[in-house]
């Protein structure tokens, strides 16, 4: 073989190996695409939950201000001593005033919720902002709860939370912590369903959450007393494309891509478990240094 032809191979076998790099680089971008949409479809499916506590409580004081304003109405247009009145008119104006402050707080919070959503369907921003990580993590806790209901009418699990009021605001791309949070807790409920599909009496699946306050950072703990992972899994986990849940289900993705979320932002995410005795995510995010 010439030189010339060679050189021809060596193209040939280049313009092979771009090809090669630019189709994986379509199906990473696609399965990246998939888990974010299974993600969005796990926490939409949480705020039809979720959603409807706060606008229960929007409407039941809406209609309980207007019957409050219809009374006051009527005491002045009784054609009495306005000066009989005052006290009972006073004590509807407090109590619409507590009523209004209630309808604020609940319709805070389902917008809270709402955008959520949006930040996630639309990919968010991807500039980091100081959170405050003890609500971001019971928020999207009940959103992952809220989503298995969904799914699963009959799934059941006690939440316990604690949170360490030491912890500080941490600046993260807040979309992209709420995404590793959803998805560990998605996956904990996911172990307690499959561990108690029979349940005998006294078993009591619980999912925990805790944060702790460190001297550099804050501390996550999720933890799940529900089917742990075996130790030849346990080793496999973080792989990208790896996953033991059945076909359709999920692209193996999300512990590998919330480990580089972390480590992203100067932290570090690790696991705890063991077959039959459940499984604690540890994730440390550092404060900013100022």
């Amino acid at each position: 073989m010439n030189t010339h032809e060679k050189d021809r191979e060596s193209q040939g076998i280049e313009l092979e190996l771009q090809q090669c790099k630019r189709e994986l680089e379509d199906t990473r971008q696609k399965l990246i695409h998939q888990e974010k949409m299974a993600s969005i479809g796990e926490m939409t499916a949480g705020i039809a939950h979720e959603i409807k506590n706060p606008l229960n409580f929007v409407n039941n004081f809406s209609k309980l201000s207007i019957e409050l304003i219809d009374d006051i109405m009527e005491d002045l247009n009784s054609g009495e001593a306005l000066e009989d009145k005052l006290d009972d008119i006073k004590a509807d104006l407090e109590d619409l005033k507590e009523n209004i402050a209630r309808i604020d707080e609940h319709g805070c919070r389902a917008d809270s919720i709402v955008s959520s959503m949006l930040m996630h369907s639309r990919g968010g921003s991807s500039e980091k902002t100081d959170i405050d990580i003890n609500q971001l993590l019971s928020e999207y806790v009940d959103l992952a709860f809220h989503g298995m209901k969904a799914k699963d009418r009959s799934f059941f699990s006690d939440i316990s939370k604690e949170f360490d009021d030491k912890v500080q605001p941490v600046n993260v791309v807040a979309q992209d912590i709420s995404r590793v949070i959803l998805n560990i807790v998605t996956n904990g409920f996911q172990a307690l369903r499959d561990h108690y599909k029979m349940p005998k009496p006294g078993d009591k699946p619980c999912l925990s959450v805790k944060t702790e306050h460190r001297g550099d950072g804050a501390t996550i703990r999720i933890s799940d007393n529900g089917t742990g992972i075996p130790e030849e899994v346990k080793a496999r986990i973080f792989e990208p494309f790896f996953t033991t849940k059945p076909s359709g289900e999920g692209t193996g993705l999300g512990l590998s891509m919330s480990r580089d979320i972390i480590e992203n932002h100067g932290g570090h995410l690790d696991i705890n478990t063991a077959e039959g005795k459940g499984s604690e995510f540890q994730i440390f995010i550092p404060y900013s240094k100022s």
